[in-house]
C-alpha cells in the first residue's frame, strides 16, 4: 500500500505494510535538479505571496484573499480559474485593492514566469494528499506557506523551509506578517532551505524507494 505523503498514511487505513512514497516533482536524470531561479526578493520593499491551482472551496482561496487584503506591505497574485460565481466571488474580496492581482490561468510555458514574479507560495487547502504546486516552487527555491492538512506540510516544518499554518485568516495574517518583516538574509536561508526539502521529491529517490519495496517483498 503505497501514500503518497505522511498526512496521507495517516489519514487511512493503517497497515504494517504500508509505505510513504513521495511524488517525483523533477527529473533529476535530466541533470534538472533543484536550482534557484532567482535571489532574493523578487520585488525589495513588499512581499510577493502566490498561489497557483483550480479554485475550487477546498483550497480555501478565501481565506488567502482576505488575509492578504489585511496584511500590509504585501501583494498577492492568485493564479488560476474556476467557477465562474465563484471566481467573481473571490474577485470581489479585494476589489477595492490593487495588491492582489489575478492573471487567469497560468500555462505551462508562462509556469517559470509566474513562480520569478512571487516570493512566497501559499497553498492553505483543507485537505491536499500531496500538495504539488508547494512541491514545484522549493524546486525553485521558493519558501511556501502551507496548511497542517497539505501533504509535504511535514517535510516543510522539518527542512524550515518556510510556514506550516492552520489555514485560517488570522494563522494566515501572522504567516502574511512575518514574511512581509523577514531581512534579506532571513529569506536567503529560507531559500536554501526550500532546495534542501525539494531534494525529497526527485524520480531518482522516488524509483529507489518503489525499488527498496520490491526487494524487500522479494526477500
Amino acid at each position: 500500500i503505497v501514500f503518497s505523503s505522511a498526512l496521507e498514511l495517516r489519514d487511512s487505513l493503517w497497515h504494517s505494510n504500508a509505505v510513504v512514497i513521495q511524488h517525483p516533482v523533477f527529473n533529476d536524470g535530466e541533470a534538472a535538479a533543484p536550482v534557484e531561479i532567482r535571489e532574493g526578493f523578487s520585488v525589495p520593499g513588499r512581499i510577493q505571496l502566490g498561489y497557483l491551482g483550480r479554485f475550487h472551496f477546498k483550497k480555501r482561496l478565501e481565506n488567502i484573499v482576505t488575509a492578504a487584503v489585511r496584511t500590509a506591505d504585501v501583494e498577492l497574485v492568485v493564479a488560476g480559474s474556476g467557477p465562474k460565481e465563484y471566481e467573481e466571488s473571490l474577485r470581489e474580496l479585494s476589489r477595492a485593492e490593487d495588491r492582489v492581482k489575478w492573471p487567469g490561468f497560468v500555462q505551462k510555458s508562462q509556469r517559470e514566469d509566474f513562480f520569478r514574479s512571487i516570493d512566497v507560495l501559499v497553498l492553505a487547502s483543507e485537505y491536499e494528499c500531496f500538495g504539488m504546486s508547494a512541491a514545484e516552487a522549493l524546486v525553485r527555491g521558493i519558501p511556501v506557506i502551507v496548511s497542517e492538512r497539505v501533504g509535504i506540510a511535514d517535510d516543510v516544518r522539518q527542512m524550515e523551509a518556510g510556514f506550516v499554518v492552520e489555514g485560517e485568516v488570522e494563522s494566515l495574517v501572522d504567516a502574511f506578517t512575518r514574511c512581509s518583516t523577514l531581512a534579506l538574509a532571513q529569506y536567503r536561508e529560507l531559500q536554501k532551505n526550500a532546495l534542501a526539502a525539494a531534494q525529497l521529491y526527485s524520480f531518482s529517490v522516488h524509483a529507489r524507494a518503489q525499488l527498496g519495496v520490491y526487494a524487500a517483498l522479494l526477500a
